[in-house]
């Protein structure tokens, strides 16, 4: 939980303030990661390498990893959160039931057109049903994006 006390921040604040003005300057997302994971890394890393005078225990890992996670968790429920609701509200949710018929894995069907052909679930077409034996189909054909 980042919520240290107002006066505790003060020895950080102007420091984080110098990098994020340097981390602003940066061209694209992948420069952003690429710098901001090395940061974030080195200091893990100087953490728990020079108060232990350079050998590894665990505890001090575990707190650093732990507050690694946490914070990530905390901008993910304070930052990202309120972002994707807002996301959301101006394109609607996910339709999280299906619109089409799908086939369950553990249901068989077999084809009438020809003996000992499974009907599948088509790859290519949403909602088609698809004979692996003689290619014969059925159900509303819907493309799937990227797939030929």
């Amino acid at each position: 939980m980042p919520y240290i006390k107002e006066e505790e921040r003060e020895k950080y604040d102007h420091l984080i303030d110098k990098l994020a003005v340097i981390f602003n300057g940066l061209d694209g997302n992948d420069e952003l990661s690429g710098d901001l994971n090395y940061v974030i890394f080195r200091l893990a890393y100087l953490l728990t390498h020079t108060q232990t005078g350079g050998k590894r225990k665990y505890a001090r890992m575990a707190v650093v990893l732990s507050a690694l996670n946490e914070a990530g968790e905390e901008f993910r429920r304070r930052i990202m959160g309120p972002y994707e609701d807002e996301a959301i509200t101006k394109n609607g949710d996910v339709q999280l039931k299906p619109q089409h018929q799908l086939l369950k894995p553990s249901s068989v069907q077999w084809c009438p057109n020809c003996p000992g052909g499974k009907i599948v679930q088509d790859p290519h077409w949403l909602g088609r049903l698809l004979c692996w034996k003689c290619r014969s189909n059925w159900g509303k054909e819907e493309k799937i994006e990227g797939i030929n």
